[in-house]
């Protein structure tokens, strides 16, 4: 696998997590406070945010070998 084809793998599992966040920021949105839902939300995207860096450094070094 390429180092691009990688990438898009890694970036690709980043939208479709950031894609499920937003999904349960709305449904929170209806159950929760809004200060309540938008901090579930940050913790979510901070966490994802910092998943994607350690995937793409990881994957990086891999293909450099």
């Amino acid at each position: 696998m390429t180092q691009a084809a990688v990438k898009t793998s890694i970036d690709s599992a980043l939208g479709s997590q950031l894609d499920r966040l937003f999904g349960v920021l709305v449904t929170n949105l209806e159950t929760q406070s809004a200060a309540e839902a938008t901090a579930e939300f940050r913790k979510g995207l901070e966490f994802s945010l910092r998943a994607h860096a350690i995937a793409t450094s990881v994957a990086e070094e891999l293909i450099k070998g």
